[in-house]
């Protein structure tokens, strides 16, 4: 059985939307959206909401049923084990970059007084 639920999701503007496509396929799931990145089959930051389970990407409120119902799927799905892999990987990686900043910032000095 195929299901295909499309959401339509704020723009950086917060005015205007894009439309995320959620495509469940007997139990195999896709999501497409219509920004540029996601026209490159890229990961965009609206379908990194939609499966993070972030309802403030939504542009039409109305549209929060099937939104849960999108989450339950994904929950349900091996995107909940990525995402878990993808946000921790991405809290180490902001980590390093801390910390590349601040050792940035102590070679600035000692060209500047030297060392």
């Amino acid at each position: 059985m195929t299901s295909i639920t499309t959401i339509f999701v704020k723009s950086s503007d917060g005015i205007s939307f894009y439309k995320v496509a959620f495509n469940n396929r007997d139990g195999v799931i896709s999501i497409k959206c219509d920004c540029r990145a996601g026209q490159l089959n890229k990961l965009c930051r609206h379908k990194l909401a939609i499966i993070r389970g972030d309802g403030e990407i939504l542009y039409d409120n109305s549209q929060y049923p099937e939104f849960i119902t999108i989450k339950e799927c994904i929950d349900a799905s091996p995107f909940a084990q990525l995402i878990l892999e993808h946000d921790s990987i991405e809290k180490e990686l902001q980590k390093k970059q801390r910390e590349l900043r601040k050792i940035n910032e102590f070679i600035e000095i000692a060209i500047i007084k030297g060392v």
